[in-house]
C-alpha cells in the first residue's frame, strides 16, 4: 500500500489544481445532491495510459456560489478490479479552503462514503494540512539519495 499511500493523499490535495491535465475526459453534466443542496457536477475519466490506472473516475462538484471544487466522488480501483472499486465508492468533501500567498489551497477535507441518489453520506475519515508553505528554492528537491526504492503496481 506504499504506493497507494504516497499518491492518494497528495492527489487529494492537489485536485483542483489538475482538473485540466492533459488526459482528462469530462463528460455528463447534471445537477446532484450536496448535503442539503444540489450542485452542478461533471464526471472526470482518463484516457487510455494516463495515471496508473484509466479506469478509475470522479464525479467533480462545483460550488454553484464560488465556483470552486466542493467535493469529488470517487471510486480506487487500485490493487482490485473495476467492479469491486465500483462497489464502494467514496466521497472527499473540501470543507475549508485558505489563501495562502494568494493562492487558494484546501486544508481540511473529509471522507465519507457515496452513491448517486444521496450522495455523500456517512463520514469514514478526514485529513487536514498547516503550516503550508510554498518553497523559494527549489534547487536539491527532488535529488535522489541511496535509500529510495521503486514500488510498483500490484499487477507489476
Amino acid at each position: 500500500m506504499t504506493r497507494f499511500h504516497a499518491y492518494t493523499w497528495s492527489y487529494f490535495f492537489a485536485l483542483p489544481y489538475k482538473l485540466n491535465d492533459p488526459g482528462t475526459q469530462w463528460s455528463n453534466q447534471r445537477n446532484l445532491s450536496f448535503g442539503e443542496n444540489e450542485f452542478p457536477t461533471s464526471r472526470l475519466t482518463f484516457e487510455n495510459g494516463v495515471g496508473d490506472t484509466s479506469e478509475d473516475w470522479y464525479v467533480v462538484y462545483k460550488n454553484p456560489d464560488t465556483n470552486v471544487l466542493a467535493g469529488v466522488a470517487y471510486i480506487v480501483s487500485y490493487g482490485k478490479d473495476l467492479e469491486k472499486a465500483e462497489e464502494e465508492p467514496h466521497f472527499a468533501k473540501y470543507n475549508k479552503i485558505e489563501n495562502i500567498e494568494g493562492i487558494p489551497v484546501a486544508t481540511n477535507w473529509s471522507f465519507h462514503n457515496w452513491n448517486e441518489e444521496e450522495g455523500y453520506t456517512d463520514q469514514i475519515g478526514n485529513a487536514s494540512i498547516k503550516n503550508v508553505v510554498f518553497l523559494k528554492d527549489t534547487t536539491n528537491l527532488f535529488e535522489q539519495n541511496e535509500d529510495l526504492v521503486a514500488v510498483l503496481m500490484p499487477s507489476k
